[in-house]
């Protein structure tokens, strides 16, 4: 490895003059930095990430905290977007992801020793559920923190137009002509809250055009959406002409409960999930869903964490992100 020795060798400077011409010090002539950085480029030099670290107060690291209850934050479709998205810009801006957990070396531990352990500059939160202990002493930790999709008082949000996307979904399926729509919702969450309250909303604006039911309990799996769409067709004696899903996912579950009972999808039961995941476009019948701009919700996430840590005194804002209705096969 190259060191700051090898440098003042080449260069016939004593190696302080290389380390503060390195470090960009005020003392150093610009001449002098240019030749020397010229060098230790041609040589291959590449600082150590730890001294760094010790001289500037930097260490170029985020953490992200990326798990709920059942630790399935990187197998969830919508959210894995998302972090491919913010580890792409996190990159772009020269910053490392660590993800933060409730364990060290195999040691309990809270959230937010892990962070201060990894010394982390900023932290950013996603697919998490946010009963769970230490969410809410990391959030109004001395570090700063960016939530996906939930309010804090004490942190940034960057979040999905949920009311939108859903009052988009049901002024849809109405136009289509649906006079009895059911949507079977998510887990209990701010989000779920936000799209129940627009549902019936938007579903009370067309109060002369028919009726609607909530059905709760879905948990972003296949087996939980079969299972309450099972237990809709076992309990009502008036199908459903359309079926909204808390996310696709869910509704792949949906989907083949319909199937099974022999309705014919869309012309018997429509069904409309939430993400607008690659997933929905190859399934038969490909599903209608409202796509949410995964990839712009990474880099704002990331883009406002950065003006947090730069700026300690940045005041925490809500950023909105616009969604879009994706009509597809499995509704008309």
């Amino acid at each position: 490895m190259v060191t700051i020795y090898d440098i003042a060798k080449k260069t016939g400077y004593a190696p302080a003059t290389v380390s503060k011409a390195l470090n960009d010090k005020p003392d150093i002539s610009a001449k002098t930095k240019e030749k020397i950085h010229a060098v230790a480029k041609e040589m291959g030099y590449s600082p150590n990430s730890q001294a760094i670290a010790l001289s500037t107060n930097k260490t170029w690291n985020i953490g992200v905290l990326f798990e709920d209850g059942r630790h399935n934050g990187f197998t969830h479709y919508l959210f894995s977007k998302i972090l491919e998205s913010l580890k792409k810009e996190a990159e772009l801006s020269g910053y490392d992801i660590t993800f933060i957990s409730q364990s060290i070396a195999g040691r309990d531990t809270t959230y937010l020793e892990h962070a201060r352990y990894r010394r982390c500059e900023g932290i950013i939160i996603a697919c998490v559920d946010f009963t769970i202990k230490g969410i809410r002493e990391l959030v109004d930790s001395e570090i700063p923190v960016v939530v996906i999709d939930h309010l804090f008082d004490s942190a940034s949000t960057v979040k999905s137009d949920n009311i939108d996307g859903m009052r988009k979904i049901v002024y849809y399926l109405k136009a289509q002509g649906h006079k009895n729509i059911t949507y079977i919702h998510g887990e209990p969450s701010y989000v779920t809250e936000q799209r129940i309250e627009s549902f019936i909303k938007a579903n009370e604006d067309f109060q002369d055009q028919g009726k609607y039911n909530l059905i709760e309990g879905v948990y972003s799996s296949k087996t939980d959406a079969y299972n309450k769409t099972n237990l809709l067709f076992q309990k009502t004696d008036e199908i459903p002409s359309a079926i909204v899903y808390p996310d696709d996912y869910s509704a792949l579950g949906g989907i083949d409960c319909i199937l099974e009972y022999g309705y014919n999808i869309p012309d018997d039961i429509a069904v409309v999930g939430f993400d607008g995941v690659e997933l929905g476009e190859i399934i038969k019948p490909s599903l209608t869903t409202i796509k949410q701009d995964t990839n712009k919700m990474g880099r704002l996430a990331v883009k406002q964490l950065l003006k947090q840590i730069e700026n300690p005194d940045e005041e925490n804002v809500v950023i909105q992100v616009p969604v879009k209705l994706v009509e597809r096969d499995s509704s008309k």
